[in-house]
C-alpha cells in the first residue's frame, strides 16, 4: 500500500518520513514539500491514502488534483486562512508573516529555527535549507494572502491539537465540523498522528 504525504512549511522530508515510517511501517511513503509546483512533485501513480499537514493541507484543499479526489485523506492542523486578521483561527498576524519573509531573505536558517520553536517542532539545528528559498517564500505568501471559502469535505478526517500555538483549535473545530481535537496536541505533526 502507498501513502502520499504533503508536508508543512519549512520541514525537511526526513522529518515527516520518520513520523510516517514509525506510525505506518508497512506502507510505502512518498513525501513532498509544499512548494509552488507541488502538484508536479508527486508521481501520478495510485495512492491508497493521502496525509496532508498544515500548509500541505491548505494547498491540497485549495486545489486538489483529480488523481487525489477520491482517495481517503487525513488532514493535520487544517485551516481556511492562516493570518489572524482573517478570523479563521490563525494566531499569526500579517505583520509577523511579512517580517518572516524579510527575515528569510536575510537569514533564512535563523528564521526557520525560530518557526520550529514557535510551532513546537523539535528538529536539530542545521545549516541546510529544507527546500528552495523561493518555495519557502511562496509558502509564507500563500499563508499571508490566500483563503478558502468552500466547506471542508466531510468525508475527510481532520485533526487539530488543543495546544496548537499557531491555530485556535476552538475556531478550527467550529469550521471543520468533523475535526477531532487531540488533547495536549500541538502544531507538531508527531503529536497529532498517533490518533489515526
Amino acid at each position: 500500500m502507498r501513502a502520499l504525504w504533503i508536508s508543512g512549511w519549512a520541514l525537511p522530508k526526513s522529518y515527516l518520513e520518520t513520523i510516517a515510517k514509525k506510525r505506518f511501517p508497512s506502507l510505502d511513503h512518498t513525501i513532498i514539500y509544499p512548494g509552488q509546483n507541488w502538484q508536479q512533485a508527486f508521481s501520478h501513480s495510485t495512492y491508497d491514502h493521502v496525509y496532508a499537514y498544515s500548509l500541505g493541507s491548505f494547498i491540497l484543499r485549495q486545489n486538489t488534483p483529480k488523481e487525489l479526489l477520491d482517495i481517503p485523506t487525513t488532514h493535520f492542523a487544517p485551516f481556511n486562512a492562516f493570518k489572524k486578521e482573517a478570523n479563521h483561527g490563525g494566531k499569526v498576524t500579517s505583520t509577523q508573516l511579512k517580517f518572516l519573509v524579510r527575515w528569510l531573505n536575510k537569514s533564512p536558517m535563523k528564521a526557520i529555527d525560530d518557526f520550529y520553536k514557535s510551532a513546537n517542532i523539535q528538529l536539530p539545528t542545521t545549516t541546510n535549507l529544507p527546500y528552495s528559498i523561493e518555495d519557502l517564500i511562496w509558502g509564507i505568501n500563500t499563508l499571508l494572502n490566500d483563503e478558502i471559502h468552500t466547506e471542508p469535505n466531510k468525508t475527510r478526517q481532520y485533526f487539530i491539537g488543543d495546544n496548537d500555538s499557531l491555530l485556535d483549535s476552538t475556531v478550527i473545530v467550529n469550521e471543520f465540523k468533523n475535526c477531532l481535537t487531540v488533547k495536549n496536541g500541538t502544531h507538531c505533526c508527531s503529536s497529532l498522528n498517533s490518533f489515526i
